[in-house]
Protein backbone atom coordinates (compact mmCIF):
# COMPACT_ATOMS: atom_id res chain seq x y z
CA UNK A 1 0.00 0.00 0.00
CA UNK A 2 1.36 3.42 -0.95
CA UNK A 3 0.46 6.42 1.18
CA UNK A 4 0.67 9.32 -1.28
CA UNK A 5 2.10 12.63 -0.04
CA UNK A 6 2.24 11.26 3.51
CA UNK A 7 5.12 13.51 4.58
CA UNK A 8 6.11 17.10 3.93
CA UNK A 9 8.95 17.65 1.49
CA UNK A 10 10.46 20.19 3.90
CA UNK A 11 10.88 17.61 6.65
CA UNK A 12 12.12 14.98 4.16
CA UNK A 13 14.70 17.45 2.86
CA UNK A 14 15.88 18.28 6.39
CA UNK A 15 16.35 14.57 7.18
CA UNK A 16 18.05 14.04 3.78
CA UNK A 17 20.59 16.82 4.42
CA UNK A 18 21.30 15.63 7.97
CA UNK A 19 21.72 12.03 6.78
CA UNK A 20 24.16 13.00 4.04
CA UNK A 21 26.28 14.90 6.57
CA UNK A 22 26.11 12.16 9.21
CA UNK A 23 29.26 10.47 10.49
CA UNK A 24 27.24 7.36 11.42
CA UNK A 25 27.13 5.55 8.04
CA UNK A 26 28.15 1.88 8.23
CA UNK A 27 28.52 -1.08 5.87
CA UNK A 28 27.07 -3.84 8.07
CA UNK A 29 24.09 -4.86 5.91
CA UNK A 30 22.89 -7.11 4.54
CA UNK A 31 24.38 -9.54 7.02
CA UNK A 32 24.12 -12.58 4.74
CA UNK A 33 25.67 -10.91 1.70
CA UNK A 34 29.25 -9.83 0.97
CA UNK A 35 28.05 -6.83 -1.07
CA UNK A 36 27.07 -4.34 1.63
CA UNK A 37 25.29 -1.02 1.19
CA UNK A 38 25.67 2.12 3.27
CA UNK A 39 23.23 2.44 6.14
CA UNK A 40 22.64 4.56 9.24
CA UNK A 41 21.07 2.78 12.20
CA UNK A 42 19.12 5.75 13.55
CA UNK A 43 17.45 3.67 16.26
CA UNK A 44 17.32 0.03 17.28
CA UNK A 45 15.44 -1.33 20.29
CA UNK A 46 18.51 -3.48 21.06
CA UNK A 47 20.76 -0.39 21.13
CA UNK A 48 18.29 2.15 22.51
CA UNK A 49 20.78 3.42 25.09
CA UNK A 50 23.35 4.07 22.35
CA UNK A 51 21.57 6.56 20.05
CA UNK A 52 24.36 8.20 18.10
CA UNK A 53 22.38 11.14 16.64
CA UNK A 54 19.47 12.24 18.81
CA UNK A 55 18.60 15.13 16.48
CA UNK A 56 18.24 12.77 13.48
CA UNK A 57 16.16 10.39 15.63
CA UNK A 58 13.87 13.29 16.55
CA UNK A 59 13.45 14.28 12.91
CA UNK A 60 12.64 10.70 11.90
CA UNK A 61 10.06 10.23 14.65
CA UNK A 62 8.45 13.55 13.64
CA UNK A 63 8.21 12.22 10.10
CA UNK A 64 6.67 8.97 11.35
CA UNK A 65 3.99 11.02 13.12
CA UNK A 66 3.22 12.80 9.81
CA UNK A 67 2.92 9.44 8.04
CA UNK A 68 0.68 8.14 10.85
CA UNK A 69 -1.63 11.18 10.64
CA UNK A 70 -1.75 11.02 6.81
CA UNK A 71 -3.06 7.49 6.46
CA UNK A 72 -0.65 5.28 8.39
CA UNK A 73 -3.03 4.95 11.35
CA UNK A 74 -5.01 2.46 9.25
CA UNK A 75 -1.99 0.12 9.06
CA UNK A 76 0.21 0.42 12.13
CA UNK A 77 0.03 1.17 15.84
CA UNK A 78 1.45 4.45 17.04
CA UNK A 79 3.92 2.69 19.34
CA UNK A 80 7.57 3.61 19.03
CA UNK A 81 9.25 1.58 16.26
CA UNK A 82 11.76 -1.15 17.05
CA UNK A 83 14.03 0.03 14.24
CA UNK A 84 14.63 3.19 12.20
CA UNK A 85 17.22 3.12 9.43
CA UNK A 86 18.43 5.18 6.49
CA UNK A 87 19.97 3.39 3.52
CA UNK A 88 21.94 4.53 0.50
CA UNK A 89 21.79 2.54 -2.73
CA UNK A 90 23.14 3.16 -6.21
CA UNK A 91 23.48 1.62 -9.66
CA UNK A 92 26.69 -0.23 -8.76
CA UNK A 93 25.08 -2.76 -6.43
CA UNK A 94 21.88 -4.74 -6.88
CA UNK A 95 19.82 -5.18 -3.74
CA UNK A 96 19.26 -8.62 -2.28
CA UNK A 97 15.79 -10.19 -2.10
CA UNK A 98 15.09 -10.65 1.62
CA UNK A 99 12.61 -10.59 4.47
CA UNK A 100 12.78 -8.67 7.74
CA UNK A 101 11.18 -10.42 10.67
CA UNK A 102 11.06 -8.56 13.95
CA UNK A 103 10.59 -10.82 17.00
CA UNK A 104 9.10 -7.89 18.95
CA UNK A 105 5.89 -7.89 16.91
CA UNK A 106 3.03 -10.23 16.09
CA UNK A 107 2.48 -8.54 12.72
CA UNK A 108 5.68 -7.23 11.09
CA UNK A 109 5.10 -3.98 9.21
CA UNK A 110 7.71 -1.79 7.57
CA UNK A 111 7.29 1.70 6.25
CA UNK A 112 9.64 2.87 3.52
CA UNK A 113 10.01 6.22 1.79
CA UNK A 114 12.57 8.16 -0.24
CA UNK A 115 14.40 11.10 1.26
CA UNK A 116 15.78 12.43 -2.04
CA UNK A 117 14.19 15.80 -2.92
CA UNK A 118 13.82 14.54 -6.49
CA UNK A 119 13.54 11.01 -7.83
CA UNK A 120 12.14 10.05 -11.23
CA UNK A 121 10.49 6.72 -12.03
CA UNK A 122 12.80 6.15 -15.02
CA UNK A 123 15.81 6.19 -12.67
CA UNK A 124 14.67 2.87 -11.15
CA UNK A 125 15.08 2.44 -7.41
CA UNK A 126 11.43 1.58 -6.86
CA UNK A 127 10.33 -1.00 -4.35
CA UNK A 128 9.76 -4.68 -5.17
CA UNK A 129 7.38 -6.53 -2.82
CA UNK A 130 6.44 -10.06 -3.74
CA UNK A 131 5.63 -9.88 -7.45
CA UNK A 132 4.77 -6.17 -7.55
CA UNK A 133 7.01 -3.14 -8.25
CA UNK A 134 6.03 0.13 -6.60
CA UNK A 135 7.27 3.45 -7.93
CA UNK A 136 7.83 5.81 -5.02
CA UNK A 137 7.94 9.59 -5.26
CA UNK A 138 9.41 11.85 -2.56
CA UNK A 139 6.72 12.26 0.11
CA UNK A 140 5.15 8.83 -0.56
CA UNK A 141 5.58 5.92 1.85
CA UNK A 142 5.03 2.22 1.25
CA UNK A 143 3.49 0.23 4.11
CA UNK A 144 4.21 -3.47 3.71
CA UNK A 145 4.41 -6.87 5.37
CA UNK A 146 8.15 -7.32 5.87
CA UNK A 147 7.85 -11.13 6.09
CA UNK A 148 7.18 -11.16 2.31
CA UNK A 149 10.28 -11.15 0.06
CA UNK A 150 11.21 -7.60 -0.97
CA UNK A 151 14.09 -5.47 -2.27
CA UNK A 152 14.96 -2.19 -3.92
CA UNK A 153 14.56 -2.15 -7.70
CA UNK A 154 17.83 -1.68 -9.62
CA UNK A 155 18.89 1.94 -10.07
CA UNK A 156 19.63 2.97 -13.65
CA UNK A 157 21.30 6.35 -13.14
CA UNK A 158 24.48 7.51 -11.40
CA UNK A 159 22.67 8.94 -8.36
CA UNK A 160 22.41 7.84 -4.75
CA UNK A 161 18.93 6.78 -3.62
CA UNK A 162 18.46 7.57 0.06
CA UNK A 163 15.56 5.83 1.79
CA UNK A 164 14.18 5.80 5.32
CA UNK A 165 12.52 2.76 6.85
CA UNK A 166 10.72 1.97 10.09
CA UNK A 167 9.90 -1.42 11.66
CA UNK A 168 6.55 -1.36 13.44
CA UNK A 169 3.75 -3.48 14.82
CA UNK A 170 0.92 -3.77 12.31
CA UNK A 171 -2.79 -3.66 13.01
Amino acid sequence: MILKKAASKELLNLIYRNALNSKNWNFLYPRNNEEKHAKINVYSIEEQHDVKDKFLLGLCTSLLLEVYKNGGKDYFNNNFPSYIGISMKDQFRSDNLHTDEDPHYKKNIKILGLLNPEWKKEWGGGFVHGEKIYSIEPGDFVVFDSTVLHKAEDITINKKRIALDFSLDGI
